[in-house]
């Protein structure tokens, strides 16, 4: 099944740093709940990917996959 991963950031304040959640939805043209939902993190790479390896273990295609330096290996398509 085909997922799509979507971040989520809270701007942050002189005191307290951004915060960045990620979710795996089916891609669809309905609006679903996630089915999973990351914690919130101060870097968005790693929240992006935290996401993107729960889809793949679970057997899903991340229809948005990112590769690189902080988003993990293309040998993962």
């Amino acid at each position: 099944m085909l997922v799509t991963i979507r971040t989520v950031t809270m701007p942050g304040t002189p005191g307290r740093p951004a915060q960045h959640r990620a979710a795996v939805y089916l891609t669809s043209d309905e609006e679903t709940e996630p089915l999973m939902t990351s914690e919130w993190g101060r870097r968005e790479p790693e929240v992006f990917l935290e996401a993107q390896l729960w889809a793949r273990s679970h057997d899903y295609v991340v229809s948005n996959p990112r590769t690189g330096t902080f988003y993990g290996s293309p040998i993962w398509r």
